[in-house]
């Protein structure tokens, strides 16, 4: 399991979800290096496709322009559910 952390950042509602927030930001605290610190987080971030991928199909794997996921889903619990869940898997 690796060291991946999770922070929640508000900023405001700027996705076409019902959440008030943009983004959850997942830092490789764990890396020894920058290569290593990539490597986690590219795999996370397929880790969270294939997970929201699981949970509401192909039309829940919504991107937004900056390559962040766009699921439709109601509260930010389940979008923190989801990105610890894909940290799980890395």
């Amino acid at each position: 399991m690796s060291n991946l952390k999770c922070i929640e950042k508000a900023i405001g509602k700027l996705t076409y979800n019902a959440l008030l927030f943009k983004e959850i930001m997942v830092l490789p605290t764990g890396a020894n290096s920058f290569e290593e610190a990539m490597q986690m987080g590219s795999e996370t971030y397929h880790y969270l496709k294939a997970v929201i991928f699981e949970k509401y199909g192909s039309r829940g794997c919504n991107v937004e322009e900056n390559g962040g996921f766009a699921p439709n889903i109601s509260s930010f619990t389940k979008g923190v559910d989801l990105a610890k869940e894909a940290i799980k898997r890395t």
